[in-house]
């Protein structure tokens, strides 16, 4: 199959912009996000100087971060493109002012030949006016009508691939428009099957509430005031007259209800209790199907008619098996949906279908996945597509499956992460939900919050000395770096996905998690990357505490949700420590006690704070918040083993509070804000820590629905 070559030639590098992927002399190298988008900020320059804060505007939108991270960021680049800073041949430095890309830059704009290397294709220079002004606000790299547009989803025909190998995919020109932004973790969406409105959640101040917008005016109205809850799904009914959706409270159940509600305002009826969270609406009118979730025995999918009576159950899945996504086929005869589960970090979501008639059920492809997040039967009986991670780590994008032949193809780039989709009736529309964070490693001091300093870009961290700490990355990198100068430096660089660095005693050794070997599991290496080994085979997990005497490790697992301990030698004799179902598990520095967080019972949100003697396996006292902290998210001890710092989010946002064990006295330290929080790691001396903040952002975007090639 031939398929257009577009991009960028500078040197011995072409960079393809439909497949997203750079070139050395016919070889591909691996770009993250960040310095895809960086290279592309230089290529659109045409050699014009580059002020660093344009960079840093356009590579992190509406994020503060400190310099150092652009200037670690051009390294790498740098080293990839085999460019010398001393004799540049394509990024030279503007001392005190910023960069200008030196090499000739050439346009390809339609070679047809997708497997032939680079080359040397005939080429224009890219002019000013060919190529569109970047957008502060939404950071959009506009290289030129004829290019893909980089954060615009890229969506329509692509080669037929292995859906692991997401190297190999192609893309053709974007066509999607943005519709809503904003920030917070409780954006969904959904469109009207007439194709006119946009329904989605919008959180602000820590409340969320539903919206309805007219697809050609942009206009909205509110139609359910914003309240302390969460929601998980929207969908409307056929006739777009009602409105669907999954929630529960903020605080309370873990179980989430399903209303329904009349698109011209009203009051919430409830259909359905104690669900899961993925709903859809039969395009008949007739039905609606959902899941439910019981702890310790596994998933139930039902149907129920569209008022939530008559339910009964079409199939179960057994333990900690999730069922995901489900969609109503174009006819109303058959339910798709997803099955498996995520905890192992390993590909095993299957997407199935079953007939509602016979109550059949078949699998609609042998291809396996990570973590299936939406599903979505369009008007094509044979076409159905679905978001999820090709693998652990990956990005989730958006998959057409063809139901006749069981063939799955990539519709969406590799570098865009997808959550949720929904259609029209008559399958010409798609909408879809796309995310990214802005979460930022953040240094503070319990002496003053006057110290607060933000550092980078990350995703989990832990301290290593007192001047340095260690953390992981969203493109799954283990890097270390200084709190007082920002000074930074990769410790694994590979195409595994490295996560959680805990950092040994003796600061010989980091231990995490890795899916270097397949699955994920428990690894360990030397403080400066080299030596690595896998030291867990049966569990994944977060790595919690490693003794005094460097021997053992202990970690939280992920399939149990219980605490295993280790070797730390390689011999993997795996133990099971703690039976009960623990969270933010964390061992006090004499060893002596584990404190964690805990439901209250399965189904229930109220969560307690436990300190228990780790010897003994006994639980010592549950630690008592005041009414007014909201519920705890992470606790980390003190370095005399007497007092927690705990942190708390309530409606006015995230608290930190200190426990003392010993007066059982709970005291306010300070407020921290309302981002999302990720990690939190006290300094070995006690005087500092570190947080991992920010804010999961989505965008909303409207696209054709891709066709199924003949």
């Amino acid at each position: 199959m031939s398929l257009e070559r577009k991009g960028f030639k500078f040197g011995d590098c072409f960079l393809d912009t439909v497949r997203g992927q750079l070139f050395r002399e016919n070889t591909p190298l691996r770009l993250t996000p960040k310095l895809y988008e960086t290279l592309c900020v230089f290529l659109e320059s045409g050699g014009r100087l580059i002020e660093k804060d344009e960079l840093l505007e356009h590579v992190w939108p509406e994020t503060h971060v400190e310099e150092s991270s652009l200037t670690f960021t051009i390294s790498k680049l740098r080293k990839i493109l085999g460019d010398d800073p001393k004799e540049p041949r394509f990024i030279e430095t503007v001392p005190g002012i910023g960069y200008r890309f030196v090499a000739r830059i050439e346009l390809v704009s339609g070679s047809k030949d997708a497997e032939a290397p680079p080359g040397d294709p005939t080429a224009e220079s890219p002019s000013k006016n060919s190529l569109r002004r970047r957008s502060a606000k939404t950071a959009t790299i506009a290289l030129s009508s004829m290019l893909l547009v980089v954060s615009v989803i890229a969506i329509g025909m692509y080669a037929m691939a292995d859906p692991t190998d997401t190297d190999s995919l192609a893309a053709t020109e974007p066509i999607s428009t943005a519709l809503v932004k904003v920030k917070g973790r409780s954006l969904t969406a959904t469109l009207s099957p007439d194709g006119r409105q946009l329904a989605y959640t919008e959180e602000n101040a820590g409340k969320v509430g539903i919206w309805l917008q007219d697809i050609d005016t942009t206009e909205r109205r509110e139609l359910l005031s914003p309240g302390d809850y969460l929601y998980f799904r929207l969908r409307f009914s056929p006739d777009s007259r009602r409105l669907y959706f999954v929630r529960r409270p903020r605080a309370g159940t873990l179980k989430a209800d399903i209303y329904f509600i009349p698109t011209t305002g009203g009051v919430p009826t409830r259909v359905a209790e104690n669900t899961e969270g993925a709903i859809d609406a039969s395009p008949d009118g007739r039905l609606v199907a959902y899941s439910r979730y019981e702890d310790g025995v596994g998933s139930t999918l039902y149907v129920a008619n569209s008022d939530g009576t008559n339910e009964r159950p079409l199939t179960f899945k057994e333990l900690r098996s999730d069922i995901r996504g489900i969609s109503f086929s174009p006819d109303s005869q058959k339910l798709a949906f997803a099955v498996g589960q995520a905890d192992d970090g390993t590909s095993n979501f299957s997407i199935r279908a079953i007939d509602l008639s016979t109550g059949k059920e078949s699998e609609l492809s042998s291809s396996r996945f990570y973590a299936v997040q939406s599903v979505v039967w369009g008007s094509e009986e044979r076409g159905l597509l679905f978001t999820a991670s090709s693998a652990y780590g990956k990005p989730r994008r958006i998959w057409q499956l063809d139901t006749g032949s069981g063939t799955v193809r990539p519709v969406s780039d590799r570098y865009t992460k997808f959550t949720q989709l929904s259609s029209d009736l008559s399958g010409h529309k798609l909408i879809a939900t796309r995310q990214y964070n802005d979460f930022k490693l953040v240094t503070s001091s319990f002496a003053s919050s006057n110290h607060t300093k933000v550092l980078t870009m990350a995703a989990t961290a832990d301290y290593s000395i007192e001047n340095e700490i260690v953390y992981s990355t969203d493109e799954g990198e283990i890097w270390r770096i200084a709190p007082d100068s920002a000074a930074k430096e990769p410790i694994t660089s590979s195409d595994s996905v490295d996560f959680a660095p805990l950092v040994s005693p003796d600061r010989r050794r980091i231990f995490y998690m890795s899916n270097n070997s397949g699955a994920s599991r428990v690894w360990r290496m030397n403080a400066d990357g080299s030596d690595k080994k896998q030291i867990s085979r049966l569990h994944g997990g977060i790595p919690k505490y490693v003794s005094k005497d460097g021997r053992f490790l202990y970690f939280e697992a992920n399939s149990t949700d219980t605490i295993w301990k280790v070797p730390t030698d390689g011999s993997y004799q795996e133990e099971e420590v703690w039976n009960e179902k623990v969270s933010n598990s964390r061992f006090s520095s004499d060893e002596s006690k584990v404190a964690y967080l805990k439901y209250d019972k399965a189904g229930e949100r109220r969560v307690r704070v436990l300190v228990a003697d780790f010897s003994k396996k006994r639980v010592l006292r549950e630690i008592g918040l005041p009414a007014d902290a909201g519920q705890p998210i992470m606790l980390e001890w003190r370095k005399d083993a007497r007092n927690i710092s705990l942190l708390a989010r309530n409606h006015q946002g995230l608290g930190l509070w200190e426990h003392d064990l010993e007066t059982n006295e709970t005291k306010f330290v300070r407020k921290v804000g309302f981002e999302v929080i990720r990690d939190f790691s006290i300094s070995p001396d006690g005087n500092n820590y570190v947080m991992i903040l920010g804010e999961w952002i989505r965008e909303t975007v409207l696209m054709d629905y891709p066709r199924l090639s003949n």
